[in-house]
């Protein structure tokens, strides 16, 4: 298998417990913290600007980018072992991630990471995630 030509290792929460949520509500909604939606979504994310991400849950990444902008991606569906790893690769060709791209959650194995499930992206959303964000929030 070839290895993934980024890696973007993710230290943050540990995994919320499984619960029964409406069909469609993002499974780990209360590790999500709140945000204010800046504008509409964009398909695809520069690779360039990214300068962090955060895992919030198995369906929630914030991706902090250059210009201390938040853009955050809901995933479709939720991805096994996200939350609970806080660690994803991808890998691209084009210098974008897009809605059409995958992320591989990292999981420790063999001495190292090994890679694991495969979970599509969402649109990237720019929001606000500052502690003063006021006004509709996003998952």
């Amino acid at each position: 298998m070839r290895a993934p030509a980024l890696f973007l290792p993710l230290l943050l929460a540990s995994c919320a417990a499984a619960d029964d949520r409406a069909p469609g509500a993002i499974a780990d909604a209360d590790q999500v913290p709140a945000a204010r939606i800046l504008g509409p979504g964009e398909r695809c994310l520069p690779t360039s600007r990214i300068q962090n991400t955060q895992v919030h849950g198995s369906q929630v990444i914030d991706f902090k980018a250059l210009g201390n902008k938040t853009w955050r991606n809901i995933l479709p569906d939720p991805c096994p072992g996200l939350g609970f790893e806080q660690r994803f690769a991808y890998e691209t060709s084009i210098g974008q991630l897009c809605d059409t791209d995958t992320i591989q959650v990292l999981r420790p194995g063999g001495g190292g990471l090994v890679a694991g499930p495969r979970c599509r992206l969402g649109e990237f959303v720019p929001v606000d995630t500052s502690d003063t964000a006021a006004g509709e929030a996003a998952p």
